[in-house]
């Protein structure tokens, strides 16, 4: 089999804070794995395809990784939504990395 992907996916299960535009609150998510492209994460709120939404990333002290890493903030594109309830399985597109 062919690896068509431009990266590597790396396992997270971080924290992700979601920031849809023009919504006065946030949501909590978490991430499934991310990669140089984007990221799938969790998410119990309705997201729809073709969105903008800003993103914090909150690695922490994630026992994958060998230190603690700063924060990612990022602004994405929801490219792909699977599940006809909550969890969703939320794929989103690097736009912008703060």
């Amino acid at each position: 089999m062919v690896e068509r992907r431009r990266f590597k996916r790396l396992p997270a299960g971080a924290e992700v804070t979601i920031r849809p535009a023009r919504a006065r609150r946030s949501a909590r998510a978490t991430s499934t794995n991310l990669s140089g492209g984007g990221i799938l994460f969790s998410s119990d709120q309705p997201l729809e395809v073709g969105a903008v939404v800003d993103i914090v990333v909150e690695p922490g002290n994630h026992p994958g990784f060998a230190r603690s890493f700063e924060p990612l903030q990022a602004r994405i594109r929801i490219v792909r939504i699977k599940g006809d309830e909550p969890p969703y399985e939320v794929a989103g597109e690097f736009l912008e990395m703060k």
